[in-house]
């Protein structure tokens, strides 16, 4: 098994978060080449895009901003975010290590996010 954890910031753009979302991004596309690669070869190897949505990890508790009020502005919505609707760490991993040992490319904690950021996106790309 080879699960890339992508995010579901892998689907989705956001202001000030350019550096993270362009990494997600690749990691989401090499993750879709690395599986048909896999596939092409025959060999015996599952790979899944594990896109979690929001989990309490506390990955902001210690961040800071410095100069900018638009960033400041964004890690307190982003803090309370995971405060109001992160999933606790624990399911989110039963979650995701369900979905990997079933074998399912794309893994989420919140399937529900997964298809309304899909959904989105792929509107975005068929209207340009």
């Amino acid at each position: 098994y080879i699960a890339n954890v992508c995010s579901i910031g892998s689907l989705i753009s956001l202001a000030i978060q350019g550096a993270y979302i362009a990494s997600k991004h690749a990691l989401l596309a090499y993750t879709e080449c690395l599986s048909l690669d896999v596939l092409d070869a025959g060999y015996p190897i599952k790979v899944s895009a594990v896109l979690p949505g929001p989990v309490h990890t506390g990955i902001f508790d210690a961040a800071t901003v410095t100069g900018s009020a638009a960033g400041k502005d964004h890690l307190t919505q982003m803090q309370d975010l995971l405060n109001t609707h992160g999933m606790p760490v624990d399911e989110a991993a039963a979650r995701i290590i369900a979905g990997v040992v079933s074998g399912n490319f794309w893994v989420s904690t919140h399937p529900e996010l997964l298809a309304k950021s899909a959904a989105d996106r792929a509107a975005r790309l068929l209207n340009r």
